[in-house]
């Protein structure tokens, strides 16, 4: 196996156990892998991964630990210019929601991590496109019942982490029965194009109408969930963004205001992909910004960060080249 390759593992993940780190760490020299324990660490340790040129990273313990490592070596990469050394980076599948994990096929993390630092054989790549919010880089970003749901476990997981409970919990003990019962009206929200043309797209993936110009609002109304992405997958293999590959240089932008009780019904065609409604739109663009009316629920890249009223998305410069262990595809069917 190749020293080349780096390993970030976030120690706070359920499934980066110490029997999972001994396991990765007799597989590479031991230097190459580094656990961190907050926030603080995995910034230090990413710079040092940066600063050795690790052709390879690795990363474990779900989309927020990826989003943390994009976030700090790009931001050595601003501060150093070392673009053109950018590694490849991996995904071991050792998160909860794993919508990263899924965009790339991941599976077994030993069988991975096996393929992955393999020397001498080529490795076949996805380059993914990233939305820049906050400071962050990530693959998907937004507000409403899905940020709810990840504020909730992000509440309540320390209390239950002694109890093993898995994040799927929060959805049908706290998450939704606060949705039904509470009976608040949805936030209203204002979605302002502040990029290139924006355009809707129709129930087969193809923009329609008149172009959505600059300083033009797209939608003004209630929010159940108003999200970006770059990749068409959400946590647990969720397809939410099932156009957003079939145009380049874009993010897509899904809004909804179904009732609890229609998403909650036709969860499964939702979870594929497949569920088109009146109650749900998608566009294309590449820069909105979301002005709500109240303090809303907000997630980065699959962990919840609190509540916001106002937050600018862009498609940054940034790209990064992922690992693909799906195999090569077709990208012209995309």
């Amino acid at each position: 196996m190749s020293s080349s390759v780096a390993v970030l593992l976030n120690a706070q993940a359920r499934k980066v156990t110490r029997q999972v780190v001994d396991r990765i760490t007799r597989a590479l020299p031991s230097d190459s892998v580094y656990v961190s324990s907050d926030l603080d660490e995995a910034e230090v340790m990413t710079n040092d991964i940066m600063s050795r040129r690790f052709q390879t990273v690795l990363t474990g313990g779900g989309d927020g630990t990826l989003v943390r490592f994009l976030k700090h070596s790009l931001d050595y990469v601003d501060r150093h210019g070392t673009l053109r050394d950018y590694p490849l980076i991996g995904v071991l599948k050792l998160g909860t929601g794993n919508g990263i994990s899924s965009f790339v096929g991941a599976g077994p993390y030993l069988r991975d991590l096996a393929i992955m630092t393999r020397s001498g054989r080529s490795k076949h790549c996805r380059r993914l496109s990233l939305i820049e919010v906050e400071g962050a880089y990530c693959p998907f970003a937004g507000f409403g019942l899905d940020a709810m749901i990840l504020n909730d476990y992000s509440s309540h997981k320390e209390s239950w982490a002694a109890r093993r409970l898995k994040y799927a919990f929060t959805v049908p003990t706290i998450s939704i029965p606060k949705q039904l019962t509470v009976r608040r009206r949805y936030p209203v929200g204002r979605i302002i194009n502040e990029g290139r043309a924006a355009y809707l797209i129709d129930p087969h993936g193809r923009p329609v109408g008149s172009p959505i110009e600059t300083g033009q609002t797209i939608y003004h109304g209630p929010v159940l969930i108003a999200g970006v992405a770059t990749m068409p997958y959400y946590g647990y293999g969720m397809k939410l963004y099932p156009f957003v590959e079939r145009c380049s240089g874009v993010m897509q932008l899904r809004i909804s205001w179904a009732g609890t009780a229609e998403a909650l019904a036709r969860l499964p065609d939702i979870w594929k992909g497949t569920y088109r409604s009146a109650t749900i739109q998608d566009y294309y663009c590449d820069r909105v910004r979301m002005v709500f009316d109240h303090p809303t629920p907000f997630q980065i890249g699959g962990d919840g960060v609190g509540v916001r009223e106002d937050v600018t998305f862009s498609v940054s410069h940034h790209t990064v080249d992922l690992i693909d262990l799906t195999g090569p595809r077709d990208r012209t069917s995309n």
